[in-house]
């Protein structure tokens, strides 16, 4: 599914696999590749395109598409579209781009992990692909390229 996409998401050298998102806070980190894997919060919001959120964390911020915004791991992640209601408590995979902004105070705000692949897991905690969303969206695949490290 990537091969679409080869500009957005190349080069790829990954985080390793995190459960601990503590290293989330580093400026170092700002636009590296992270793959990683949790509980879906029950804390998703669906906003359609041209929805303004006064709120003081910058994932709030206005966006040009439909988008949801999710904690994983306390976290908050951004992906373009909305998520099945389902998928509520369950564990997934994440592939996505950390978006670190130091000129924030609190890590609420500091960090957005920038979605570009969210896949659930299946019973027996492996990846279920058939399930898989693509973060496929114009404008969002701007967002992956301009934080690129």
């Amino acid at each position: 599914a990537f091969a679409r996409y080869p500009a957005y998401f190349e080069p790829f050298q990954p985080l390793p696999l995190q459960t601990d998102v503590s290293f989330a806070e580093d400026h170092l980190n700002h636009g590296s590749w992270i793959v990683a894997q949790g509980t879906l919060s029950r804390f998703a919001y669906f906003f359609p395109r041209g929805t303004e959120v006064r709120h003081w964390a910058r994932v709030f911020q206005l966006r040009p598409y439909s988008r949801t915004i999710y904690l994983l791991n306390s976290l908050y992640a951004l992906i373009p579209g909305s998520l099945p209601p389902e998928w509520e408590g369950r564990p997934v995979f994440l592939f996505a781009r950390m978006n670190v902004d130091t000129n924030y105070a609190y890590n609420d705000s500091r960090t957005i992990l920038e979605s570009a692949l969210l896949i659930p897991s299946d019973s027996n905690a492996q990846p279920d692909w058939d399930q898989a969303i693509l973060a496929d969206n114009p404008e969002h695949l701007k967002v992956l390229a301009k934080i690129r490290s």
